[in-house]
């Protein structure tokens, strides 16, 4: 009777998530179309690439790297910019505007911001 009662008080929940089947996923190329610096006040805050993809109507999305050119974060078409966050899954979102707005708040430069393309 105590073993039956220990045995139902040990209850465990797991739960587990599973990236999606390939039946259920859909490349999209994208190409390099233009890139710029990022700078502030003459100075190199970093770069904006702009991406495009194969489709028609093409997606086009802008990527903002540092310096030293890591990804950190991206503005989508609709201008919506998204800060990737160390030690999370999912991008943090932080502003909505302009690309040079975004590309300003992903690398956090105060003023004084312009785009020079290369």
């Amino acid at each position: 009777m105590l073993a039956s009662f220990l045995l139902a008080a040990a209850c465990r929940t797991t739960s587990a998530t599973a990236p999606a089947g390939l039946r259920e996923v859909t490349a999209t190329r994208a190409k390099l179309m233009q890139s710029f610096e990022v700078r502030s006040r003459a100075v190199l805050a970093g770069y904006v690439l702009r991406y495009a993809s194969d489709e028609e109507p093409p997606r086009t999305y802008f990527v903002v790297r540092n310096r030293e050119h890591q990804d950190l974060g991206l503005v989508d078409a609709l201008g919506r910019a998204w800060c990737y966050r160390a030690h999370e899954r999912e991008p943090e979102w932080i502003t909505t505007g302009t690309v040079l707005q975004g590309a300003r708040a992903i690398l956090g430069v105060e003023a004084d911001v312009v785009l020079v393309e290369l």
